[in-house]
């Protein structure tokens, strides 16, 4: 829209309301999936909450050293976000991990509905040349392990950043 991809570089307005929108869907899954609610109750020591800065952090220091692709930097920064997550709140472990797979399991499902819909995407407006080539069941590998870490970040991350738990 508004030929922002190519103004910003790759950006568009569309790509922010389906990151808004996806971490809508990756934050609510688990609860909705495990039947869990989020409790108002405090975790007992306050923490620091760093896990966006730590993934913003990883993702310019990645892209200032091999400057690739945006999808790399967006696998980045839920990488390392959501280790970030692990580490300060292993209760969180569990969430994270499963919310990760569920999300995987929406996104790739997405996905082949959108292929059989528009079968030559791939070949017609995604830039396999940026990325590593691989193609699984007709998925590139970028978009397995961007979906994977985009659950594993965004599941937990009410309950991290305000420092509660799920009951």
């Amino acid at each position: 829209m508004f030929d922002l991809g190519k103004i910003t570089g790759g950006c568009a307005l569309e790509d922010i309301v389906f990151m808004f929108l996806a971490g809508g869907i990756s934050s609510v899954l688990y609860e909705f999936f495990f039947d869990k609610k989020i409790s108002t109750r405090k975790v007992r020591r306050f923490k620091k909450r760093y896990a966006l800065l730590v993934g913003v952090l990883a993702a310019i220091i990645f892209h200032k050293l091999f400057y690739l692709n945006n999808i790399y930097l967006l696998i980045v920064f839920n990488f390392f976000g959501a280790l970030t997550i692990l580490y300060q709140r292993k209760d969180l472990i569990p969430h994270s991990l499963l919310g990760g797979g569920l999300f995987f399991c929406v996104y790739i499902s997405m996905f082949f509905v959108f292929k059989y819909f528009y079968p030559n995407f791939l070949t017609d407006i995604y830039n396999l040349k940026l990325t590593s080539g691989v193609i699984l069941a007709g998925i590139p590998l970028e978009e397995y392990l961007y979906s994977l870490t985009f659950g594993m970040i965004w599941a937990p991350i009410y309950e991290y950043e305000h420092n509660c738990k799920d009951k």
